[in-house]
C-alpha cells in the first residue's frame, strides 16, 4: 500500500467521529517557549490548566486528561498529518498506549492491518480490534483523540492480566499483543508435529533446517516482518568441541552493560557489543569428553528481520544469596543517530547477506522506577517521516532522537 493510498482510504463506517469544540477565539492558545514533553495545557469545558511534567502529574494529571479529552474528543497541541492521533488514558494505560503508537509507525503493520499484507482468521479478536482503531486513526481529522479501551477488553480475553487502572509493563503488553496477531494471522491450518533437530555437526544445515521448523510454528505477515533467527556457539576447552544452537525470536533484548550508573549514559553500540561478548559457563557439561567444564558461549544474529525491535533489560531482578532484589537501570541511552549498524551482530556462520542497517521508527520510553512510572512514545510518521512525541492524548513535533535518550526502553527499527 503506497503512502497516496494510506492518506486517500475513505474512513470505515461507524468509525469517524467528529472531533470537539475548538478552543476559545477559534485558535489554539499560544504556548509559549517550553518543552513539550515535560508540560502542556489541557483544553476542556471550562477547563485550562498547566499539568506539571511526568514525574510530578500523578493523579492531577489523570483527573485533567479525565475532564478534558473525555468530554471534548481533542486536545491542545497535536500534531498536524494523518494518522497523528492521541490515544485516551483510560485509568493508566500509558503503557498500552505509548506501544500502540510505536506499532503505527512501522510502515508493514500500518499496511496490514488497513488490508495491504493479508488478513486473518475468522473469530479473531484481537487484530479485527487493533485494525478498526489504527483505521480510525488514519481517518479521523487533525486534533483528534481515539479510545484503545476495545483492544484492552479484546486482549482481556487472550489472558493479559491487566484490568482497568492497573499498572502494567509496556514490554510485557507488546510481547503478549504481538503474540496474538501472530496466532490469529497464522496460515497453518493446525500446528505442525514437534520434533527435535539434533546438531548434526554442520551448523550452516543446522540452521536451515531449524529456519524451516521454525517457520512452520511461525508463519504469520507479522512474523514476515519481526521474525528472526539469533544463535549461538559453546565452545569445550577440554577437547574444542563445539555445539551450535539456533533459535526463532521477534525482539532482541539487550542487558545493558554492567558499573554503568543512574548519572551515567550508555551506548546502543556498546550494548550490541555487550550482546557479542563472550561468556563463561561454569558447571557445562560436554557431550563429546563427558567432562565438566567452564565453557565458552558466544551469541549472534544467523538471519535479520524486517523490523528490529530492541528492548533494553533495564529491570532486573537479582539473588544476593539470600533473597531476590529488583530494581531499574536508569541510565540515559546514548544514540550515535537515527541508523543503526548491526552488522556487528551477525555470526560468522550466517548465509544472509542482506543490507544490516535500520532506520529508527520509534521508541517506547518509561520515567519512573520500578512498579511505578510512565510510558510516553516518540514515532516516525509512515507518510511524511516526520517523529512526533505521543504522551497518551497529546501529540507534538519532536526534533532528532540523535543524542541522549534518557527513557529509552523499546526501541523499533525497519531495515534500510
Amino acid at each position: 500500500m503506497s503512502k497516496t493510498e494510506l492518506l486517500q482510504r475513505p474512513p470505515p463506517a461507524g468509525l469517524h467521529r467528529p472531533h470537539g469544540p475548538k478552543p476559545p477565539s477559534g485558535r489554539r492558545p499560544h504556548l509559549g517557549d517550553r518543552d513539550d514533553r515535560c508540560s502542556r495545557l489541557v483544553l476542556g469545558p471550562k477547563v485550562l490548566k498547566r499539568v506539571g511534567s511526568p514525574s510530578s502529574r500523578g493523579g492531577s494529571r489523570r483527573l485533567a486528561e479525565k475532564n478534558a479529552v473525555g468530554a471534548t474528543g481533542c486536545v491542545e497541541e497535536v500534531g498536524e498529518g494523518p494518522g497523528c492521533c492521541g490515544l485516551a488514558n483510560a485509568g493508566n494505560t500509558c503503557y498500552q498506549n505509548s506501544v500502540l503508537q510505536c506499532l503505527n509507525s512501522v510502515p508493514g503493520v500500518v499496511e496490514y492491518l488497513r488490508g495491504g499484507r493479508g488478513g486473518w482468521r475468522e473469530g479473531s479478536e484481537v487484530t479485527p480490534r487493533l485494525a478498526a482503531l489504527v483505521e480510525e486513526m488514519w481517518s479521523r481529522p487533525p486534533r483528534s483523540v481515539c479510545s484503545a479501551e476495545g483492544l484492552r477488553r479484546a486482549m482481556a480475553g487472550k489472558a493479559w492480566r491487566a484490568g482497568p487502572g492497573s499498572q502494567e509493563d509496556a514490554h510485557e503488553f507488546f510481547t503478549a499483543l504481538l503474540q496474538a496477531m501472530r496466532d490469529e494471522g497464522a496460515r497453518n491450518a493446525a500446528p505442525p508435529k514437534y520434533r527435535e533437530i539434533p546438531d548434526c555437526g554442520n551448523p550452516v544445515a543446522q540452521a536451515g533446517e531449524e529456519w524451516a521448523y521454525s517457520k512452520e510454528w511461525n508463519d504469520s505477515p507479522i512474523d514476515d516482518l519481526f521474525g528472526f533467527q539469533n544463535s549461538s556457539a559453546t565452545s569445550c576447552p577440554a577437547c574444542g568441541a563445539q555445539s551450535h544452537r539456533f533459535d526463532y525470536a521477534t525482539e532482541l533484548q539487550l542487558e545493558i552493560p554492567r558499573g554503568v550508573g543512574d548519572l551515567g549514559a550508555v551506548s546502543l553500540k556498546g550494548c550490541l557489543e555487550r550482546f557479542r561478548q563472550e561468556e563463561t559457563l561454569e558447571g557445562y557439561s560436554c557431550s563429546a569428553c563427558g567432562k565438566e567444564v567452564a565453557a565458552r558461549k558466544v551469541a549472534g544474529v544467523h538471519r535479520y528481520p524486517e523490523v528490529l525491535v530492541v528492548t533494553l533489560k533495564r529491570f532486573t531482578y537479582e539473588w544476593d544469596g539470600t533473597s531476590f532484589r529488583s530494581g531499574k537501570v536508569a541510565a540515559p541511552l546514548e544514540l550515535e543517530g537515527e541508523e543503526l549498524d548491526a552488522g556487528c551482530l551477525r555470526d560468522g556462520l550466517s548465509e544472509d547477506r542482506g543490507p544490516t542497517r535500520y532506520r529508527l521508527l520509534a521508541v517506547c520510553n518509561h520515567t519512573g522506577g520500578l512498579g511505578f512510572g510512565h510510558y510516553t512514545a516518540v514515532g516516525r510518521n509512515v507518510v511524511d517521516g516526520r517523529m512526533r512525541h505521543f504522551d497518551d492524548s497529546s501529540v507534538g513535533p519532536v526534533g532528532s532522537l540523535a543524542g541522549r535518550c534518557a527513557g529509552a526502553y523499546m526501541l523499533f527499527f525497519q531495515r534500510c
